[in-house]
Order: C-alpha cells, then sequence, then structure tokens
C-alpha cells in the first residue's frame, strides 16, 4: 500500500503493488508523462492541472497476497475522504467487491481507518 500526494492540493492517491515503491513510482510518472487514461495519476493530474509531489510518496502498509492488497487497498479508497482515485473505486466497485468473498476473516487484515 503507498500513498502519492498532490503538489496542489490535499488530495492523495492510494495504490498497491507487489513490486518496490521505487519501481511503481517510475510507472506512474511515465503514465503522466503518456497521459494514460486507464492510470488514476495520469488522469487526475490531466483533468485536475495539478501536479503531483512524487517525493512526497510513501509506503503506508505490507499487505501480502493479491487479493489481500486489493481489498486493502478498496477498503482504505472507499474510508479515505479527498482521493484522486475515487473515479478508480467506483469503475471497478463490482470487480473488487468480489474479493471480499475470499475473505472468513476480515481481521486479519489489520486494518484501521481514520474516523468519519
Amino acid at each position: 500500500m503507498y500513498e502519492v500526494p498532490c503538489k496542489d492540493c490535499n488530495k492523495v492517491y492510494i495504490g498497491e503493488t507487489k513490486r518496490t515503491l521505487k519501481v511503481r513510482l517510475w510507472e506512474h510518472k511515465q503514465a503522466v508523462k503518456r497521459g494514460d487514461p486507464k492510470n488514476g495519476i495520469a488522469v487526475y493530474a490531466h483533468e485536475s492541472h495539478h501536479a503531483i509531489d512524487w517525493d512526497g510518496a510513501t509506503a503506508r502498509r505490507t499487505v501480502t497476497g493479491y487479493w489481500q492488497r486489493r481489498t486493502t487497498e478498496t477498503i482504505h479508497i472507499r474510508m479515505s475522504r479527498g482521493t484522486m482515485d475515487h473515479w478508480y473505486y467506483e469503475y471497478y466497485y463490482h470487480y473488487y467487491f468480489i474479493s471480499f468473498s475470499f475473505f472468513h476473516d476480515l481481521s486479519l487484515l489489520n486494518l484501521t481507518f481514520p474516523p468519519l
């Protein structure tokens, strides 16, 4: 799990990857340069005309396993306010929701959320 902030407002992008943060950020930077319509950060930067704070990116938590990462990411996006990737969540809501059926005990994800 990682977060990438915007330089021009308080929004952040929440993502997951099994690769290193350095590699994933490089991929996002290339997507922004290309204007990739399938990349959440690229779409946000293009539509908002805001700059991305690449140096402010942080790894937030380590989660092993594909479905655990995807589910944790989805929950964090859904529970967070001011994220760049709400459009992404809404578009893939039904796809991600399927991942919940793979867990019998969601407490294994060890999630904590900010108060609403």
